[in-house]
């Protein structure tokens, strides 16, 4: 809780962007884990693709329900014929389940989800549809409510719909066979769309970078920007005292001494224990980063507690002017430089490498500057979330 004001929480699932989001809802809120408990469920969503169903669809056969009734869109033709024949085979083997195509006069569009159980009743209006993207992968929003007089009239809303909705049964073959006329017509519009999507993508990211790399310049000749790399410069002394670099023959005092500098990324407690625990194997890898550098990432990421940050913070321990640290804020920035990140998600040899030619354009900058490497990169990307 800050200010009074709760916080964001993740939408349907937490996405690896991180930008779905649902405001108003409880800390820790579960999207799915409501679904599964409440005993009825409605839904009122503009279209609907398997790849949405099936990341929801556990969670609403989980338990007996009392209802749920969906009502789909057909505008546009965006709602997926297979969703359609996977609903209708459900109802069949479900009788508390009654799906309905709204009508097609006008153009259906929203987002709607109304949760029961018991007296208590929550309801979720926002943008994502029930496709993958909706869900996961797209930039979307929800406002969360719990609100009594709130509940009844987005439900008086939901029922005037499903009131003039058409039962799937007695509309989905029409549906079906115009979906399947425009289905060449929809591919060519939509592959060229992606096509001209790309580009503008493309040329965005170009000058996103081009403009983070002025920034960096910019950040590095600040006062602010000279002092943040000096003081990892002054962190890295001492991680390596406490570490005994290059020997590697540290306490667990002195590990933990080391896990409380918060320079290049901090360790969540959980994770800690774990390395306390290993800390004989984290020694013989860390031992390796000097003598087989090639091996270096590979075998710290198999030492239990240790993940993708952590890692790169040990290697920037053992080379800062080859190395550097991977963490949210540098990701986050790659994504809006148009480079793809889903391969260092799960950090190995070959992603950090893939990783490490990413930055090249900023640590290329730094090297001309006289910068340290790996102080200075870290301290502007972290900066940078501000600077945008």
């Amino acid at each position: 809780m800050k200010n009074g004001q709760q916080q964001i929480s993740p939408l349907l699932i937490t996405s690896k962007y991180g930008r779905s989001a649902i405001a108003g809802a409880p800390e820790e809120y579960d999207f799915e884990a409501a679904i599964r408990e409440c005993r009825s469920l409605k839904m009122g969503i503009a279209f609907g693709h398997m790849s949405g169903w099936q990341t929801l669809e556990k969670a609403i056969f989980s338990s007996a329900r009392e209802a749920v009734e969906i009502v789909l869109g057909r505008a546009f033709f965006q709602t997926e014929p297979a969703l359609l024949f996977a609903l209708q085979k459900a109802e069949i083997d479900h009788p508390w389940l009654r799906v309905k195509l709204a009508p097609i006069q006008s153009t259906y569009h929203p987002k709607v989800w109304i949760l029961k159980t018991g007296n208590e009743a929550t309801a979720i209006v926002g943008s994502g549809n029930l496709s993958q993207g909706g869900i996961d992968s797209n930039v979307e929003l929800a406002l969360y409510t719990s609100d009594k007089s709130h509940v009844e009239q987005i439900e008086n809303w939901f029922t005037s719909i499903w009131q003039i909705s058409q039962p799937l049964s007695a509309c989905i073959e029409d549906y079906v066979a115009a979906y399947e006329k425009l289905r060449e017509l929809r591919k060519s519009f939509l592959d060229a769309s992606r096509a001209v999507q790309d580009a503008i993508a493309n040329k965005e990211a170009r000058r996103e970078k081009a403009l983070a790399i002025k920034k960096a310049r910019d950040f590095w000749s600040r006062t602010d920007g000279s002092e943040a790399i000096a003081k990892r410069e002054a962190s890295l002394i001492t991680m390596r005292s406490f570490l005994d670099y290059p020997t590697f023959n540290f306490s667990g005092s002195d590990w933990e001494k080391f896990l409380a500098i918060p320079e290049f990324g901090h360790v969540l407690k959980f994770h800690k224990q774990k390395t306390i625990s290993a800390i004989e194997q984290l020694r013989s890898a860390l031992r390796h980063t000097v003598s087989s550098p090639e091996a270096a990432v590979d075998e710290l990421m198999a030492v239990p507690g240790i993940g993708r940050n952590l890692a790169s913070k040990l290697l920037v321990v053992c080379d800062s002017d080859k190395n550097a640290v991977i963490n949210t804020p540098v990701v986050d920035a790659l994504e809006l430089f148009g480079i793809e990140t889903k391969e260092i998600s799960s950090l190995s040899t070959s992603s950090y490498k893939v990783f490490l030619r990413a930055l090249e354009p900023f640590a290329d900058e730094a090297m001309v500057l006289g910068l340290p490497r790996a102080s200075a990169l870290d301290a502007f990307f972290l900066e940078y979330g501000k600077l945008r």
